[in-house]
């Protein structure tokens, strides 16, 4: 036994020090190595750094002993002495050919782990970022190097040092920055004094760039609009890269005085709508936009527009002027088969009456392209105007005359009330006198307005387009008398009517209501009128859930032209056509729906839902909702009204 041990174990090397369980590159390694021989050793001593393949010889001596020695063991852990030894690693001893591991695992690392402070905040195009965190070896000490910082691989690149583990690195983001997310690598390297890297962590992550609204424009449909066309565009809102941002933007239509007429809350990239008046004067106007503090101005053009319109009514040639200019002209008027120049000045908005003579007989009227057939008498073709104070007279001479058939009827009811028939012989008693005939008074109104609305056959005003409502009460017989809650009902409707500016006419249970423009100052009141009438049919229902005296009732909504004329505490107009007549006749076919003509529906455009019903003689739909919610034009926001008044452009 004593020669085997002496062959194949001549000494034992053991450590007093053992290495540390993880080190990183730059480090350095310190063991005590014991070396005892056994008996005697002669032979070459070799100590070796061993990481999986890789094996880095740390101490190699050849050795004559006897006794037991001691050595003290340093080894730097740098790549010009260890190379790319790295990893799970151990010391290991040889002596001569006997290989042994005298050590536990520990392990050499490379790996810096890095935190960011300032993650996830929201940046923005062309400020200077600062990026802050910290920087710690694997082996819990504090680097110190630099840190390279690229965004989106290499599109910002830029560096800083790293200093008792802290770093802080400045990013600087374009003006023209795209929106949204990027890609961020931190990179930390420690380097020796060659300038070789021992060292490094790397950090991927992301960056959020702010949408920073750029740019606002304005694009019109048309630039150039006749009067009573409607003006439509949209309003495009653009970030620093030219992308498109969906926002609130708030539109105001301005006059050539440079006053807000009508204010539109709208979206961005959706089409708004102003229809211009019909009488509107040739001039300059403009839209200016505001969104997300941004304001621009667009300028558009209302052109010249001569236009009349001709009719003729009772042998009367009637010229209205359509256009927005004084219509001057000498117009050839054809009366069978003479023609008639006829020297034309009408103001904007307002007729001309002519009468038209010839011998009894049928004639042809031309004129531009206006052609009729009529029946004419007089002594020769002529034609002669008709001036205000001449349709005063025509008016009086037939008020006259009117009155004087009243009053001839009357004396004749009243002559034959007293005359009695008398047959008989007559006697000495005091025959008894007639009772005196009284006035049987109609049923009072159902409602009671503030201002009353009068319907006129003839009367001179402002000629408009509007949309009318309709309630037509089905059983006015058993109602008329207000009684069970009913009078209450309807001045509540009344009061619903005028708070919405509109104006009530009350007919034998046909109430009537329309808003026109002479009152609401704008021509686009059918959603206004349609929730109006929402309101209505709202207040009907809750009486007949609420009283025993039921209201059987229908609603009806149309749209055409009327005469108006305001006078003190009197509204009077007049209609034209069969507007009443339909509005009368689709709300008794109502049974508690609102049904709407197809001129309203037209005229109402998309912003409401419909469902066809069959009626006789008419296109009629039944009110099914909205389309999409109803713009508020009083939602301009406080700051772009101060902005406006503050800069002056808007």
């Amino acid at each position: 036994m004593a020669i085997f041990l002496i062959s194949f174990a001549s000494a034992t090397i053991t450590l007093e020090k053992e290495p540390q369980s993880l080190y990183n590159l730059n480090d350095k390694i310190e063991i005590t190595a014991t070396i005892n021989p056994v008996g005697e050793l002669n032979d070459l001593v070799t100590i070796y750094l061993a990481c999986d393949d890789d094996e880095t010889e740390i101490y190699k001596e050849y050795l004559f002993l006897e006794n037991q020695i001691t050595k003290e063991i340093t080894t730097p852990l740098i790549k010009e002495f260890i190379g790319e030894s790295k990893g799970t690693c151990s010391i290991k001893s040889k002596i001569g050919e006997d290989k042994q591991k005298i050590s536990d695992d520990f392990k050499i690392s490379d790996y810096i782990e890095i935190t960011m402070n300032n993650k996830n905040e929201l940046l923005e195009p062309g400020k200077v970022v600062i990026v802050s965190g910290e920087a710690v070896l694997e082996n819990g000490l504090l680097a110190e190097g630099t840190v390279e910082a690229r965004v989106n691989t290499d599109t910002i690149y830029t560096t800083s040092t790293v200093k008792e583990g802290k770093f802080q690195i400045q990013i600087p983001l374009p003006d023209n920055f795209k929106a949204g997310e990027h890609k961020l690598e931190l990179k930390v390297l420690e380097k020796n004094k060659i300038g070789s890297v021992t060292n490094n962590g790397l950090l991927l992550t992301n960056i959020y760039v702010k949408q920073i609204p750029s740019n606002l424009e304005i694009i019109l449909e048309n630039r150039e609009i006749l009067p009573g066309e409607t003006l439509s565009g949209k309003v495009h809102l653009y970030d620093q890269t030219g992308e498109e941002i969906d926002s609130k933007v708030y539109v105001a239509i301005k006059n050539d005085l440079n006053e807000i007429v009508e204010k539109i809350e709208t979206n961005t990239q959706e089409t708004f709508n102003y229809a211009t008046d019909y009488k509107q004067s040739p001039s300059q106007w403009a839209v200016s936009t505001y969104s997300e503090e941004l304001i621009t101005k667009r300028d558009f053009k209302i052109l010249e527009k001569r236009e009349i319109s001709l009719d003729i009514i009772n042998k009367t040639l009637i010229i209205e002027n359509k256009g927005n200019v004084p219509y001057i002209e000498e117009m050839p008027v054809r009366i069978g088969e003479k023609s008639i120049n006829v020297s034309v000045n009408v103001a904007v908005g307002q007729t001309e009456k002519y009468i038209l003579s010839a011998p009894k007989g049928e004639y042809t009227i031309e004129t531009q392209d206006f052609k009729l057939t009529i029946s004419l008498t007089g002594n020769a073709i002529g034609i002669q105007k008709i001036t205000e104070n001449q349709s005063d007279n025509i008016k009086i001479i037939l008020w006259t005359v009117i009155v004087l058939i009243l009053g001839f009827a009357s004396y004749n009811f009243f002559k034959k009330g007293y005359n009695k028939t008398f047959k008989g012989r007559r006697t000495g008693k005091k025959t008894k006198k007639p009772m005196e005939l009284k006035e049987i008074p109609g049923p009072s109104p159902l409602s009671n307005p503030k201002v009353k609305a009068e319907l006129s056959l003839s009367i001179t005003g402002t000629k408009q387009n509007s949309p009318m409502g309709c309630i037509v009460i089905k059983n006015y017989e058993q109602v008329k008398e207000g009684q069970g809650g009913v009078k209450e009902t309807l001045e509540l409707i009344s009061s619903l009517v005028e708070q919405n500016k509109g104006i009530i006419y009350e007919n034998r249970g046909n109430i009537f209501y329309f808003v026109p423009p002479v009152k609401t100052k704008t021509f686009q009141n059918e959603l206004p009128i349609t929730k109006l009438t929402e309101a209505i049919k709202k207040t009907l229902d809750t009486h007949n859930k609420k009283f025993k005296q039921k209201i059987n009732y229908g609603l009806s909504l149309n749209f055409g032209t009327i005469v108006t004329r305001q006078e003190q505490d009197k509204f009077k107009f007049m209609t034209m056509g069969t507007l009443i007549t339909v509005a009368k006749k689709l709300a008794n076919v109502s049974k508690g729906e609102i049904i709407m003509n197809d001129k309203f529906r037209e005229k109402a455009g998309k912003d409401l839902k419909a469902e066809r019903v069959e009626i006789t003689g008419q296109n009629a739909y039944k009110f099914a909702g909205y389309a999409k919610s109803n713009k508020d034009h009083s939602g301009f926001i406080k700051n772009f009204v101060a902005k406006q008044k503050r800069e002056g452009s808007f």
